[in-house]
């Protein structure tokens, strides 16, 4: 079994600028975090402080969770809503529940709409978006997880699988309103979580089929970026590979503008963090990652 390469995450005051930026700008929380009038403000002053030529959306990293029934602290002046976790107490508990369509819950609903504002102001937006353990992980608490996904395999495989459809149509409702970018960040799998084993099956089995079903149901329109670590998995099982997006070319170019330039053109991309994006590169090292194996994913 190819040994995965942990891949280290960006030491940036990110998150701590963007609330203090909420926190200066005197808007209401936690209803900035909730209405789409404020998001709209607050993206284009973080677009602004940071100098980006695209909007974030949202704020977080558990629109996804609450949608799937999660337990969230709404946000406050320190940070945005977060999972509370336990929602849950076993995968039986979640598979009989029903996840709502995204168009019928109120935050979801909210970012849908944000997403064709910018679009009719010809802004591309960037979606921080999560696979289907990192959502797994914010409905339960982490020690029944690891516990239960190596016992309970059926059950684990159909949570998945639920999740999995969920963030398909969402993600989909969201391109479809005009944003350019999903990113998934599935870092729950990461290697330093599950063990080279563990990451190397649930990437195989249960993500990039998930990823193959998005690419899917996006039908080109918008890149789908991944968490280097994602990458990383993918590559290291032999599912993945990375191909110069612009092979002849030279010069330099900021990972922001290869992003700009491969989304709508290419399905995916993630070789670094997007926190990097002001990062400079030679531009025959600006990489897309290619599938690979695609009549191999179990997709129902």
């Amino acid at each position: 079994m190819a040994r995965i390469v942990p891949f280290e995450c960006p030491l940036t005051e990110r998150e701590k600028e963007i609330q203090e930026i909420i926190t200066r700008s005197g808007l209401p929380v936690p209803d900035v975090y909730w209405h789409r009038k404020y998001m709209t403000d607050i993206a284009v002053r973080v677009q602004t402080a940071f100098n980006e030529k695209m909007v974030f959306l949202p704020f977080d990293h558990v629109v996804e969770v609450g949608a799937c029934g999660g337990i969230l602290h709404g946000g406050d002046e320190k940070s945005g809503p977060r999972s509370m976790r336990g929602a849950y107490e076993s995968f039986a508990d979640f598979l009989n529940v029903r996840i709502p369509h995204a168009v019928y819950v109120r935050r979801l609903e909210e970012i849908i709409k944000c997403c064709s504002y910018f679009r009719r102001q010809k802004i591309p937006v960037f979606i921080e978006g999560s696979g289907p353990l990192n959502v797994l992980f914010g409905l339960m608490e982490t020690e029944t997880v690891l516990r239960d996904m190596r016992k309970e395999v059926f059950e684990f495989e159909a949570v998945i699988k639920k999740i999995a459809d969920f963030l398909v149509f969402y993600y989909g409702q969201l391109v479809r309103s005009g944003a350019k970018v999903i990113s998934i960040d599935d870092s729950a799998s990461a290697v330093e979580i599950l063990g080279n084993y563990g990451t190397s099956s649930y990437t195989q089995f249960y993500l990039y089929p998930f990823l193959c079903k998005l690419e899917d149901a996006l039908h080109g329109k918008a890149l789908i970026h991944l968490c280097p670590k994602v990458t990383n998995a993918l590559i290291a099982v032999r599912f993945a590979k990375y191909v110069p997006l612009f092979p002849s070319s030279r010069g330099l170019m900021t990972y922001e503008d290869g992003i700009l330039t491969g989304a709508g053109k290419v399905s995916f991309m993630g070789q670094l963090c997007f926190k990097s994006l002001k990062t400079v590169l030679p531009v025959r090292k600006i990489y897309e990652v290619r599938m690979k194996n695609r009549k191999h994913a179990r997709i129902e």
